[in-house]
């Protein structure tokens, strides 16, 4: 099935997730499958490398796993969701924070299992995360908002409003500012902390689905109309 989700593993390989339930541990070098990770009884949408070399992985059967990847055991399911997990981001301090199709974003101890907190207020489902300093994160959402969290209190403390479609996509720019790219074929820069839209960024003709931030300051962006475009000079 196509291949929804990637993360570096850090050693020379890579790990893949697919529609056809699993994930795919890859030596990028050589091309070879090392091993197949099955337990997933829907498409494999999300995943993220945890600090200690785990993979932590979310999927349309409503749950998140957590592998072990050199044995291939998955060693924890978490369950709460409602709907598909469509996103992830580690927090860095043991917890993973997972969006869904359920609307909702939660915190999960991952050592524990336990879900710490359910975070409420998109009115859509939740595509995409990006970390931010102080104990936030960002959260991209098919309600076409984005909401900065306040992730130890649970408070929503703005929302930026401003896309004509769904957020998919979500980038941290050096100097704090945020990117979103959205279904309404644009990318917007933000002020997170006025929650200004600085610049409007237009030339894409389909949904921009992907952003990545390169070495020397430039965006990236990847678009359904099967273009790849570099953008500089990100400034007011």
């Amino acid at each position: 099935g196509w291949v929804r989700s990637l993360v570096l593993l850090g050693d020379g390989r890579v790990c893949s997730g697919s529609r056809d339930k699993t994930i795919k541990i890859w030596h990028v070098s050589s091309g070879v499958c090392e091993r197949t990770l099955t337990g997933h009884e829907d498409l494999v949408w999300s995943l993220v490398l945890l600090d200690d070399g785990r993979v932590c992985s979310g999927a349309w059967d409503h749950t998140i796993k957590i592998w072990h990847v050199s044995s291939g055991v998955c060693e924890r399911t978490l369950t709460g969701h409602e709907g598909g997990v469509w996103s992830l981001v580690l927090l860095g301090d043991g917890r993973v924070c997972s969006g869904s199709g359920d609307n909702t974003i939660k915190i999960w101890h991952v050592s524990s299992g336990v879900c710490e907190r359910t975070l409420t207020g998109h009115e859509g489902g939740v595509n995409t995360f990006v970390l931010l300093g102080g104990g936030r994160v960002c959260s991209g959402s098919g309600d076409k908002t984005i909401r900065i969290w306040h992730v130890s209190s649970g408070v929503c403390e703005r929302t930026l409003t401003g896309h004509e479609g769904w957020v998919r996509s979500l980038v941290l720019l050096g100097d704090g500012r945020v990117c979103s790219g959205s279904m309404d074929k644009t990318i917007k820069i933000w002020h997170v902390s006025s929650g200004v839209c600085e610049r409007t960024l237009t030339g894409h003709e389909g949904w921009v689905y992907s952003l990545v931030l390169l070495g020397d300051g430039r965006l990236c962006s990847g678009s359904f109309d099967n273009t790849i475009r570099i953008w500089s000079d990100l400034s007011i």
